[in-house]
């Protein structure tokens, strides 16, 4: 596990270290890159803390890809929080998959599909602008 620490400007690394969880501060509340996944949800919801942000503060979490060690904990910190969830097409469809070929652990189950991103699309929050990039790479993209 790895401690969580300002990368540069509005970026944090939260965690927990087998994956990376991103933090983005904005004047509007917080923008978490990926989830986790049990056991290491709590471990990255602390870590926001140690950094002095309120998880209930996410407004968005923005998910890289659909494989389990990176959505895990959406649902979870969705429910602290009230955050929507972004994801591409593709990989909503990869991960629905998946959830339906294996019955998901308790604490590990999908989110269920809200924003679906597109190349080019933007993510506002208050003085912040993400621009989405999909690069498929392990997953259909």
């Amino acid at each position: 596990k790895i401690e969580p620490f300002k990368v540069m400007d509005n970026l944090y690394y939260v965690g927990p270290g087998s994956t990376s969880v991103w933090l983005i501060p904005t004047s509007a509340g917080l923008i978490l890159i990926d989830a986790s996944q049990e056991p290491f949800v709590d471990y990255v919801v602390d870590n926001i803390k140690k950094l002095g942000f309120d998880p209930k503060n996410i407004k968005y979490i923005l998910l890289s890809h659909g494989h389990l060690d990176h959505f895990g904990g959406a649902v979870k910190i969705q429910k602290l929080s009230g955050a929507r969830v972004g994801l591409s097409a593709a990989d909503w469809d990869f991960m629905a998959q998946g959830a339906a070929a294996r019955a998901p652990k308790p604490g590990d189950e999908p989110p269920a599909r809200d924003l679906v991103l597109k190349e080019g699309d933007t993510v506002k929050l208050g003085d912040t602008t993400l621009k989405v990039s999909i690069t498929p790479g392990h997953t259909p993209g």
